[in-house]
C-alpha cells in the first residue's frame, strides 16, 4: 500500500506554503535565483513523491522528512533573506527591551556573568539539536505514535511559522547589532558563540537574520508542553535543559527578551491546535 500523500502532514503543508511565500518575496525583491538554487530540491521531491510513496520505506521517510526539511529551509533563508532586504528590524526590538527593563537585558545580567555560568549556558544553548532530536527518537522507538506526531508537527510547524519572522522581520540580535561598547563584561567560557561565528563565515560571511522570534525558545516550550501532555516523568529530565536553553538565549546575547516572549507565545498558540490537526491526518499518517 502506498504511503500517505506528502501533504497529509500538517507540517509539510506549512513548509511547502512557506517556500511559496519565500519564493514570492524573493521574486519581488530580485533574489529569485538565490531562492531557486534551493527550491529545486523540494520541487523535485514533490514531483517524485507519487513514485517514492510506493516504496516500502516511504512511511519511514514521511515520518522523518520534516526535520531535515526544516533545517534545509533554514539554510535557504540564510542565503535568501540578506539578498531580499539590506536592513534589519533590530532597532525597535532593542528599544522595546530597553523600554521594558530600563537597559538591555543582557547588560542587566552582567553582574552575574562568570566563566562557569557562561560555560553552562553555552552547554544549554548547544543542546538545541540534541534535545529536539532525542525526544522524537524516544517517542518513535517507544511506538508512541500520537505523541511522536504531535511533537514533530508541533516542533516543525512552529519553525515554519516562525520563519515568517525571519523572512519579513530580519533581525540579527543584540550580539551583532549592539555596539561592542555595550558590554563591559566578556563572556569568558562561551564556546558556542565562536563556533557559530566560524560556521557563519562559510555562509557568505553574513550573520543570519534569525533572531525574531526566538525559535530556540519555541522549540524548548514545545518540548515542555508535549511532555506535559504525554510523559510527565520524562518532563523532569527535559525541564532543566529546556529552561536553561531559554535563559541562555538572553544571557549569551543572542536574543532580545521580546524575541523570547514571541517564541514562547508562538509555541503555546501552535500547541493549542496541533492535537486536533494531527488527529485529522490519514490513518497511515
Amino acid at each position: 500500500m502506498p504511503a500517505a500523500p506528502l501533504v497529509s502532514r500538517v507540517e509539510v503543508r506549512l513548509g511547502l506554503a512557506f517556500w511559496i511565500v519565500a519564493g514570492t518575496a524573493a521574486t519581488l525583491t530580485g533574489a529569485f535565483w538565490d531562492w531557486l538554487a534551493y527550491a529545486a530540491a523540494p520541487i523535485a521531491l514533490v514531483l517524485a513523491w507519487p513514485v517514492l510513496s510506493r516504496k516500502g520505506w516511504a512511511d519511514f521517510v514521511l515520518d522523518w522528512l520534516p526535520l531535515p526539511f526544516v533545517v534545509f529551509t533554514y539554510e535557504m533563508l540564510h542565503r535568501v533573506v540578506p539578498a531580499c532586504w539590506t536592513g534589519t528590524f533590530d532597532a525597535p526590538l532593542a528599544a522595546a527591551d530597553h523600554a521594558l527593563f530600563g537597559d538591555h537585558a543582557a547588560v542587566l545580567l552582567e553582574p552575574i556573568v562568570s566563566r562557569p555560568l557562561t560555560t553552562l549556558m553555552s552547554c544549554f544553548y548547544a543542546a538545541y539539536y540534541p534535545l529536539t532530536i532525542s525526544l522524537a527518537v524516544w517517542f518513535y522507538a517507544k511506538a508512541r505514535r500520537t505523541a511522536f506526531r504531535e511533537y514533530v508537527a508541533g516542533e516543525v510547524g512552529a519553525l515554519f511559522i516562525g520563519y515568517l519572522g525571519y523572512l519579513f522581520l530580519p533581525t540579527v540580535g543584540p550580539h551583532a547589532w549592539l555596539p561592542s561598547s555595550t558590554w563591559t563584561v566578556p563572556l569568558d567560557g562561551d564556546f558556542i558563540g565562536p563556533a557559530i561565528r566560524a560556521l557563519n563565515e562559510n555562509h557568505h560571511g553574513a550573520f543570519p537574520r534569525d533572531a525574531f522570534p526566538s525559535l530556540h525558545t519555541a522549540n524548548a516550550v514545545t518540548i515542555l508542553l508535549v511532555l506535559w501532555r504525554h510523559d510527565r516523568r520524562l518532563l523532569r529530565v527535559y525541564a532543566v535543559p529546556c529552561v536553561g536553553l531559554i535563559a541562555a538565549t538572553v544571557y549569551l546575547r543572542w536574543h532580545y527578551v521580546v524575541d523570547v516572549a514571541a517564541g514562547a507565545a508562538l509555541a503555546v498558540a501552535w500547541q493549542a491546535v496541533v492535537p486536533r490537526l494531527v488527529a485529522r491526518e490519514q490513518p497511515s499518517g
